[in-house]
């Protein structure tokens, strides 16, 4: 029994040993593990050195933040005989392995939570020399922003951001970030973009409403780069991108924007004034040119709606004066208006409106210049026994007359000047009921339209006149002798044929005999020919157009006294004599 037991017992162990010998021949060795995976907690340092045994392997680094913060990653990647594949997040670190050995330094924020990872895939002729290093760190700075347009992240009218900007490669737009700026009224805002590390960096400043076409743009490298401008309540759109030169390493960039402003200060009116507090000139313009300043101040004097333009109307042309100076963009600036620079402008007169426009289209109050027409010209006077016929009375000068304007005639009673009449379009105008052979004085004054539609009185004239005697020739007998009708002949068209026509001169001599002298009087004018003398006998002679020989023809008979081109007409003595 007991003999039993003892084979029963070696028969035991020896199938247990048989088991646990093809136990270990079925259970395979675990295979070594190529990847490998860093979880940051907080600040770090993380090394990775591979090996000859990752000779045509693939390993797979993932770095995963398991903190609460953002933690900058500086990676430091060396690669000897292999390809690095990474995600757009670590594309600075990505090679292509189109040489032996490469070596790539840079950062990039991971955000709480955030995992990223890089592919290593080794050559088969891979010994060593490949490795990668990271140093984890607290950041300050969130990868920030959104990634397209539609997804811009608010940000404050007024503060600081920082944020993260990687590489974007070929196409800006591919690592871009969006901010948006909501203005619930009109303001002046300032915008200063400043790269950190010194690389250049991009921003776009966009309507919301026009993502194709930026309003702004600003770059910044070695120094910031500053906006400032004035914009209206909405929605706009800031594109942000690290625009690196190709000389420059790929890398993670840091932007800093700060933002200020304030209300926008809206003009409620523009002062103008001018430098002479009664601004007008006269007939002296022509010989020295006369210039008037002009300050133009919005109010109140810090308003962000600038002056933009100066106005001037009136009747004033503007070939005769000269506006110089600027008020674009500007809260207070001064500007000139001369007269009298062109030579053609002998006279000006009328005025000339000045008013200064905002941006906004708020006016300034008006600057009324006033040109005072010159001293009007008055000739071809006729003084009658009874009235005084004005014939020519204008502005201007015997050569450069104007009758576009009024003129107002004053006549002397007493000792003061009553208006007779204003001619207008220089037209003639006689003034009635005088008494003979007196003398009247008479006040020419020049005047023009002024803004308000009023005359605004210039420079005068006076002058003097003495009417006629109020005689009448008595005439004894008057004549025609010397009578001669000449011809000459016109081959022209008349009445639709071609013909020859004669055209007729009457020639004449005219003698007047009167039955006494005319005191006072300096002679006769004879059917307006001057006839000087004081006696009784007069002798004209006379030329009418056309064949006269046989008619009955009017004679006047007119004395005068006075011996200037006033002439002071008596009483006409009209008779009829027949020329033969």
């Amino acid at each position: 029994m007991k003999k039993t037991n003892r084979q029963t017992a070696k028969l035991l162990s020896l199938v247990m040993a048989i088991l646990a010998v093809l136990c270990i021949i079925s259970v395979p060795v675990k295979a070594q593990d190529y990847n490998h995976s860093f979880i940051i907690t907080g600040p770090d340092t993380y090394r990775i050195a591979f090996g000859e045994d990752y000779r045509g392997k693939e390993s797979v680094t993932t770095i995963r933040n398991q903190t609460t913060i953002p933690m900058r990653l500086d990676i430091q990647r060396s690669v000897a005989r292999t390809k690095v594949v990474t995600p757009p997040k670590l594309k600075q670190f990505e090679w292509i392995e189109n040489s032996l050995t490469n070596t790539s330094s840079g950062f990039v924020i991971l955000e709480p939570g955030e995992t990223i990872s890089m592919t290593f895939i080794f050559r088969s002729d891979y010994s060593s020399g490949s490795s990668c290093m990271l140093t984890a760190t607290r950041s300050n700075i969130s990868d920030i922003g959104g990634k397209a347009f539609v997804q811009a992240q608010p940000i404050p009218v007024e503060g600081s951001i920082s944020g993260a900007l990687m590489d974007y490669g070929l196409n800006p737009d591919e690592n871009a970030r969006y901010f948006s700026l909501s203005l619930a009224t009109k303001r002046y805002v300032n915008l200063e973009l400043i790269s950190n590390n010194k690389n250049q960096v991009t921003a776009w400043f966009y309507s919301k409403n026009n993502s194709t076409s930026h309003m702004a743009k600003l770059e910044s490298d070695a120094s910031a780069d500053h906006f400032s401008g004035i914009l209206d309540a909405g929605d706009y759109v800031l594109k942000l991108a690290y625009t690196r030169r190709q000389s420059t390493p790929a890398r993670t960039e840091v932007f800093t924007l700060n933002i200020s402003g304030r209300e926008y200060i809206q003009a409620t009116g523009v002062t103008l004034t001018c430098s002479s507090s009664n601004p007008s000139f006269d007939s002296r313009i022509k010989k020295k040119a006369k210039t008037f300043t002009i300050t133009a101040t919005t109010v109140p004097a810090n308003s962000d709606d600038k002056m933009s333009c100066i106005l001037a109307d009136g009747n004033i042309p503007g070939s005769d004066y000269l506006i110089s100076g600027n008020v674009e963009g500007q809260n207070q600036a001064t500007f000139t208006i001369t007269y009298g620079i062109a030579s053609w402008a002998h006279y000006t007169y009328g005025y000339t409106r000045l008013s200064v426009k905002t941006e906004a289209g708020v006016l300034s109050n008006n600057v009324d210049i006033i040109g005072k027409a010159a001293a009007p010209v008055v000739s071809d006077v006729t003084s009658y026994y009874n009235k005084i016929l004005f014939n020519k009375c204008q502005i201007g000068d015997s050569m450069y007359p104007s009758a576009s304007q009024p003129v107002k005639v004053y006549m002397k009673s007493g000792k003061k000047w009553v208006l007779k009449a204003t001619v207008k379009n220089g037209r003639p105008f006689q003034i009635k009921k005088l008494k003979p052979n007196t003398k009247y004085q008479f006040k020419f004054v020049s005047a023009c339209k002024g803004p308000d539609g009023s005359l605004i009185n210039g420079s005068s004239t006076v002058k003097t006149y003495r009417t006629g005697r109020k005689v009448k020739p008595a005439i004894r007998s008057i004549s025609v002798s010397n009578v001669k009708v000449t011809y000459n002949s016109r081959f022209e068209k008349y009445m639709g044929k071609w013909t020859w026509r004669k055209y007729y001169t009457t020639r004449f001599t005219v003698n007047v005999q009167l039955k006494k002298q005319l005191p006072g009087t300096q002679g006769l004018y004879i059917d307006g020919v001057k006839c000087k003398g004081k006696g009784t006998s007069f002798k004209v002679n006379l030329s009418y157009s056309g064949n006269h020989r046989g008619r009955k023809t009017p004679i006047n008979v007119i004395p005068y006294s006075n011996t200037s081109r006033d002439k002071g007409l008596g009483i006409n003595a009209k008779t009829k004599v027949i020329i033969r």
